[in-house]
């Protein structure tokens, strides 16, 4: 196959997370994120619990777990 033709069958790396809910991250968040450390969020549905998916400027950080408490916990992170 063609260079071309290879990467329009790649599906985008959070395919599978599709059904996990989304938080997004401001900067400072993000990089507390990405070194492992949980971060405090405000999430739009506060009974929201478990399992997300966690970006920053609309790049997958990776898969964090959110507690009722506001604190979201790294999981998987993503090799930036």
């Amino acid at each position: 196959l063609a260079e071309e033709d290879r990467m329009n069958a790649l599906s985008p790396l959070d395919t599978l997370l599709q059904s996990l809910p989304r938080i997004d991250l401001g900067e400072d968040s993000a990089r507390r994120f990405n070194h492992g450390n949980p971060v405090g969020v405000m999430s739009a549905n506060p009974v929201a619990t478990g399992l997300c998916r966690v970006y920053s400027e609309s790049r997958l950080l990776g898969v964090g777990e959110l507690e009722r408490a506001g604190k979201l916990s790294p999981k998987r992170l993503v090799a930036a």
